[in-house]
């Protein structure tokens, strides 16, 4: 199979993100908790059409997502108030196009 060429392939954005919370939270709760906001917040459709993946995760994690849902993106992060009866903010560091750029900043 040809690959796309650049100019029909998807514009993809990275996030990074920083956690802050009084004790420790796992890896998958992180996951599931920002899945749960992006699913809730932009409807099963949109959610789709962002091509959300979560690349890293912890206290400071990393999110791809469609360029033209990343402010869309940032609401449904900033709107996670609870894991699991832990209160947590979310802090979203910088949005780059290059992956590597996002990793220099961490």
């Amino acid at each position: 199979m040809k690959s796309l060429l650049p100019s029909l392939r998807e514009k993809k954005r990275y996030m990074a993100f920083e956690i802050t919370s009084k004790n420790e939270i796992k890896e998958n709760e992180i996951k599931d908790a920002i899945k749960k906001s992006a699913l809730e917040t932009l409807g099963t459709i949109n959610y789709g059409k962002a091509g959300i993946k979560i690349i890293k995760t912890g206290k400071k994690g990393i999110v791809k997502v469609s360029n033209k849902f990343v402010n869309h993106m940032k609401v449904a992060m900033m709107l996670i108030k609870n894991i699991n009866n832990e209160k947590v903010t979310f802090r979203v560091n910088k949005v780059s196009g290059i992956l590597n750029k996002i990793k220099e900043a961490d």
